[in-house]
C-alpha cells in the first residue's frame, strides 16, 4: 500500500534533526522577561525603559544608556526641526538633572530638566497603533505646560514607524534600544551582576520577541522553506485555540466580503494562514491561469492573516511571483515608502519570493491567542474592523496615489 504523501512529508521533517537542533539553544534559554510574560506588555517595556533612561537609577550605568540612545536618535533624525536647530545643545544635555515620569498626562515617558530648560517625550508603540491625532495632542499639551522650553518628541516603535505628527516627532526603533544595551554590556565590566543579568535577558527577549534576531530568523526561514508543507499540516491540526480564532476570522471575512470589497475563498486558507485579496488589488495584479508559482492558485499577490499559537497575529501583504512586472513595480513602490507600509526596507532592486509589501498593526497578541476566542473575540472584531476600514484602504490609497503621481499603472 502506497504511503500517504502527507505522512511522508511529516517523516522527512522529523528526520531532519540537524536543522531542528539549531533552535535548541534558543528554546532552552532561561529568560526572566519571557517567564513573566513582560514581552507582551507595552506598559512593562515603558517601565523598564524609564529605569534605563534614568541616569540616577540603581543600574550602575549612569547616563551611558540615555546618552547613547539620544545620540542614535539625533543621528537618525537630523532633518527634524528641533534637532536641526541645536544639535550641540542636545548633545551636551546633563541627563543627571532630568526628572523622569511615567504616564504623566497619559505620556508613556516624560523627561524634564528645569535647569536645562528641556523636555523629552517618548511615545512607546509596540503592539498598538497611534489613535487619531494622538501625537499632535501630546505635543500641544507639552507646549501648553512648557512653552518656554526646548521640547523634543520621540516616537518609539520596533521598526521606526513615523508618527502622525511626523514634522515634530523623531522616529526611533527598538533596534536602537538593543544596540545601546549591547554596547553597554560590551564596554562596562563593572556592571552589577543583577543589572547585567537583566540587561542580557532584556536584549535577548527583544531580539526574539520584538525584532526577531537575524540568526533565529535565518534558521526558521531555512526550516520553513525546506518543510513548508509539513509545518502547515502540523499547524492545521495542532490542538490549541488558534483554530477557533482562524475559523472566526474566516467567518468574519466571508460575511463582510461585499462590504469591504474582498475576494475570498476558504480553499486558499489553512488554520495558520487566512488568505484573501481585494477587488482593487486584483485589478492591479489579476489572478492568472498559471498555477506554477507562489500559492499554486494563480494569485501573484495576496493578503495573509497569520494565526500562530506561539506568536502574535497580524496581516501582511505578500507577492509571490518575482517574474511578474506588476509585482516588481508594487515592490519598488512599497520599498520607497517602507515606513508608511510598516515593512522593512530591503535595499534590493528585485524582490525575493514571498516578499512582504504591507504589514498591519497587531490583530492579537500571543497571550490573547493562547487564552482562546472567548477571551479575545471583542478585541479581534475591533481589530479586524480597523484592518478592513482603515489599514488596507489606506495602503491601497497610497498605492493609487503613487501610481497617479508617477502617471503610471501596474
Amino acid at each position: 500500500m502506497e504511503k500517504d504523501k502527507s505522512i511522508e512529508k511529516l517523516e522527512q521533517f522529523m528526520l531532519d534533526i540537524d536543522e531542528l537542533d539549531k533552535l535548541t539553544k534558543y528554546n532552552n534559554e532561561v529568560n526572566f522577561f519571557k517567564i513573566t510574560g513582560i514581552e507582551n506588555k507595552e506598559i512593562k517595556h515603558s517601565n523598564f525603559l524609564k529605569w534605563l533612561l534614568n541616569a540616577n537609577a540603581n543600574h550602575n550605568i549612569g547616563d551611558k544608556f540615555v546618552r547613547k540612545f539620544m545620540q542614535k536618535v539625533i543621528k537618525a533624525n537630523k532633518n527634524n526641526r528641533i534637532i536641526n536647530s541645536d544639535i550641540i545643545k542636545i548633545s551636551l544635555l546633563d541627563y543627571y538633572d532630568f526628572l523622569i515620569r511615567r504616564e504623566w498626562n497619559n505620556l508613556d515617558i516624560f523627561m524634564v530638566s528645569d535647569n536645562c530648560q528641556f523636555t523629552i517625550t517618548i511615545e512607546n508603540k509596540i503592539y498598538s497603533s497611534e489613535s487619531k491625532n494622538q501625537t499632535i495632542n501630546y505635543r500641544n499639551k507639552i507646549l501648553e505646560y512648557y512653552k518656554d522650553y526646548t521640547n523634543l518628541f520621540i516616537f518609539l516603535t520596533p521598526e521606526g514607524k513615523e508618527a502622525q505628527d511626523s514634522e515634530y516627532w523623531c522616529s526611533a526603533t527598538y533596534y536602537m534600544i538593543k544596540e545601546c544595551i549591547e554596547e553597554i554590556l560590551t564596554e562596562n565590566e563593572e556592571l552589577l551582576p543583577d543589572a547585567k543579568l537583566l540587561l542580557k535577558n532584556y536584549v535577548s527577549m527583544l531580539g526574539r520577541e520584538i525584532l526577531m534576531d537575524n540568526e533565529i530568523k535565518k534558521i526558521c526561514n531555512e526550516i520553513y522553506k525546506k518543510h513548508r508543507d509539513a509545518l502547515e499540516l502540523i499547524f492545521q491540526y495542532r490542538p490549541n485555540e488558534a483554530a477557533s480564532i482562524s475559523n472566526y476570522i474566516q467567518d468574519f471575512i466571508e460575511q463582510n466580503a461585499d462590504t469591504y470589497g474582498i475576494i475570498f475563498d476558504r480553499d486558499n486558507c489553512s488554520n495558520t494562514y487566512i488568505r484573501f485579496t481585494t477587488r482593487y488589488m486584483n485589478e492591479l495584479i489579476p489572478k492568472s491561469n498559471d498555477h506554477s508559482f507562489g500559492w499554486n492558485n494563480g494569485y501573484s499577490f495576496l493578503y495573509e492573516i497569520e494565526v500562530y499559537g506561539n506568536y502574535k497575529s497580524s496581516c501582511v501583504g505578500t507577492i509571490s511571483n518575482t517574474s511578474n512586472a506588476a509585482c516588481i513595480k508594487l515592490y519598488k513602490i512599497t520599498q520607497a515608502n517602507s515606513k508608511k507600509f510598516n515593512i522593512s526596507h530591503k535595499n534590493a532592486e528585485l524582490p525575493n519570493i514571498w516578499a512582504r509589501v504591507f504589514r498591519s498593526e497587531i490583530l492579537l497578541e500571543k497571550d490573547q491567542i493562547q487564552n482562546g476566542l472567548q477571551d479575545c473575540e471583542e478585541t479581534l472584531k475591533k481589530n479586524l474592523t480597523r484592518l478592513f476600514t482603515e489599514e488596507i484602504p489606506n495602503f491601497e490609497k497610497l498605492i493609487k496615489t503613487e501610481l497617479n503621481e508617477n502617471n503610471q499603472g501596474i
